[in-house]
């Protein structure tokens, strides 16, 4: 009887002491989300121009960007830019947030964009917004579009609504690669595009197919549900499924002479 009850009371303190640890852990991850709340929120109010250029505008120009969203759906944003006389200032207006990397995409556009028409941007306010509706996970692959309307709005040569870009842009002029491929290229499609360029290197995609397998054994029928990689042509998918032509593209050079209106 006092053994039992000796186990009794040792288990009883190892479920106290097991709550209190959980609850400690708890309490510690608790404020790491409170916290994480809080960067977010500073981040989020950092992004909207808290002083608007003084300056008249001299040129405006938007273009609609995929992106894939916080649930893995392609989807379609609208980004726009609005030049200004002024001082070489970048500002960025997004609803919802897009992140930090949005923000460095822009002044790379910028930099990228002026330095093809040497023009002094040091002379001029560079304010981006874009429209989504719902939380895009990379705000990075927008910024080959972002050059391209930057360069637009300062040549005044008018894109071409009909071609659609996902791209990373670098600071010599190159275009980066990018997550969600084939995601991306559902969106274009639904925004009813013709030509889709993506960046070198990524007409070939690995998707993940889901496949079921029966096995009988003595205990009866057993279905093993399993994953493999399949290679997926982006182009040749492109044009069977959706009549989309899809092109790789190296540089912002190369894609201004497909964008852009002649």
């Amino acid at each position: 009887m006092r053994a039992r009850t000796a186990v009794l009371v040792s288990l009883i303190v190892l479920l106290l002491l097991s709550n209190g640890w959980l609850y400690t852990l708890y309490v510690s991850e608790h404020a790491k989300v409170v916290e994480l709340q809080r960067r977010i929120e500073e981040l989020s109010s950092s992004q909207q121009p808290t002083e608007q250029p003084s300056g008249n505008v001299i040129a405006e120009a938007s273009i609609l960007a995929p992106a894939v969203s916080q649930t893995g759906e392609g989807m379609v944003t609208r980004i726009a830019v609005s030049v200004y006389e002024g001082e070489g200032r970048i500002l960025v207006n997004t609803q919802p947030y897009m992140g930090v990397t949005f923000q460095e995409s822009a002044r790379t556009a910028v930099y990228v964009a002026c330095k093809l028409l040497k023009v002094d941007r040091t002379s001029l306010d560079f304010v981006f917004t874009v429209i989504a509706n719902a939380t895009v996970v990379e705000g990075g692959s927008a910024g080959a579009a972002m050059t391209v309307i930057v360069y637009s709005a300062l040549s005044g040569r008018e894109i071409d609504g009909s071609v659609m870009i996902t791209g990373t842009i670098n600071s010599d002029g190159t275009v980066g690669k990018v997550g969600g491929i084939l995601q991306k290229l559902d969106a274009a499609n639904k925004a009813g595009m013709k030509t889709f360029l993506i960046p070198e290197g990524q007409a070939v995609q690995v998707v993940w197919i889901k496949k079921e397998k029966t096995i009988e054994t003595p205990f009866g029928v057993i279905t093993m549900v399993y994953y493999e990689p399949e290679s997926v042509d982006v182009r040749q998918y492109a044009r069977e499924v959706y009549n989309i032509t899809v092109v790789e593209v190296h540089d912002i050079e190369q894609v201004l002479q497909i964008m852009l209106k002649h």
